[in-house]
């Protein structure tokens, strides 16, 4: 019988997914902080006492608020940074055409929702908004050039 061990992780690979199981905890402990505060937007919003869609706008206590500050001002830059230094050229490759469509996104849509928003066709321009939108194509061209 042949030995079917897999052979040893390189430290490359180790750094790579340390930093991508981390920023997974990270965006997991975040979701967990902000988890009360949906559940407190979804009760008021079936009530009635705030309007649904309110989310950007509900308070935080100020706690919650430098924790999940500090993962994405801190924690987060340095496993992108950890990340960054351990992926192969393609990767790398994926991360640059990502990162510019997602930019592109971004600065094509906040002018663009702000106009309309001067001239009540659209309701205010919601920083939050832009950026989720900019992150989502951002992943989605990701995907795309890496996995295609």
């Amino acid at each position: 019988m042949s030995d079917s061990k897999k052979p040893p992780m390189s430290p490359r690979a180790k750094k790579y997914w340390f930093s991508l199981i981390a920023a997974g905890v990270l965006g997991l402990i975040g979701g967990f902080l902000t988890y009360p505060v949906g559940y407190e937007l979804g009760r008021a919003a079936d009530s009635g006492e705030m309007p649904a869609g309110s989310w950007f706008e509900a308070p935080i206590d100020s706690t919650t608020a430098i924790i999940i500050s500090l993962i994405w001002g801190v924690a987060l830059p340095l496993l992108c940074i950890l990340h960054h230094r351990n992926v192969d050229e393609q990767e790398e490759h994926a991360f640059l055409w990502a990162g510019l469509i997602g930019w592109y996104a971004m600065i094509i849509i906040a002018p663009v929702w702000w106009v309309f928003a001067w001239a009540d066709i659209w309701p205010e321009a919601h920083i939050m908004g832009i950026f989720i939108i900019g992150m989502i194509v951002n992943a989605a061209v990701f995907v795309w050039k890496k996995f295609r």
